[in-house]
């Protein structure tokens, strides 16, 4: 049976959080999920999962799993660019992204954008409203990495790619088009006059962020989310 890419993320998230069980000192060697399993559709995540699946069932092959990964981690593999259901979902709902390109002197460049939102199953767009460091950066070396997180979840993505930036045109009418109908920073009253162009993200590795609270078995997202309602509700109160 063919799994949607829903499923698909949902048994990644599951077979992450066994390495961290069964394997918590090549968890900590790694930088982030993105260095547990990263989804490649070829023999050697094929390979992988198996070996994860048997671990996961009872069976040992603790060497299988870290070379496995480990081979995972050199070769640089990352799952398809196509967005799935839930990430678009996170997107939509958040509003709010932080948005990482490359200065001309190499160092990183992160600004937050609230216009955030997907243009297709491939594509994530943003505008450009008062964002000269983040455009200027995007015109001379393309490399975007965003990341968009639910506060009170504890989750989110990140996403990597390449941004074209977009100031006149068709295709710049279409996407101004495409924001008149939605509610965002980016247009609201007299704000289209402000838009000076938008970002267009061609998302080439989409991966889960997860808080390392999940690590505890005995929270889930109810109880972390509860408790920072009340943490931000706290600090809103009078």
């Amino acid at each position: 049976m063919t799994m949607t890419n829903d499923e698909r993320m949902q048994r990644e998230s599951s077979l992450i959080a066994t390495i961290r069980t069964k394997l918590p000192e090549f968890a900590k060697a790694c930088a982030d999920d993105t260095e547990l399993v990263l989804l490649d559709q070829g023999p050697t995540r094929s390979h992988l999962i198996r070996v994860l699946s048997r671990w996961s069932a009872g069976c040992k092959a603790p060497s299988s799993i870290e070379s496995g990964c480990r081979r995972l981690v050199s070769a640089g593999i990352q799952m398809g660019a196509k967005l799935t259901a839930d990430m678009k979902r996170v997107v939509v709902e958040q509003r709010l992204a932080f948005v990482a390109t490359v200065c001309p002197d190499g160092t990183p460049n992160l600004s937050p954008k609230g216009t955030i939102s997907v243009w297709d199953n491939e594509h994530l767009v943003f505008a450009d409203i008062r964002s000269p460091g983040t455009i200027t950066n995007l015109r001379r070396n393309p490399t975007v990495e965003i990341n968009v997180v639910d506060p009170f979840a504890r989750k989110g993505y990140r996403f990597k790619g390449t941004g074209e930036v977009i100031v006149d045109g068709e295709l710049f009418q279409q996407i101004m088009n495409f924001y008149r109908g939605r509610w965002v920073d980016a247009v609201r009253s007299k704000s289209e006059a402000r838009i000076r162009g938008f970002v267009l993200v061609k998302v080439e590795s989409a991966l889960p962020l997860t808080s390392p609270a999940y690590d505890d078995t005995s929270v889930d997202e109810q109880s972390i989310r509860k408790n920072w309602i009340s943490y931000f509700a706290a600090l809103n109160e009078g």
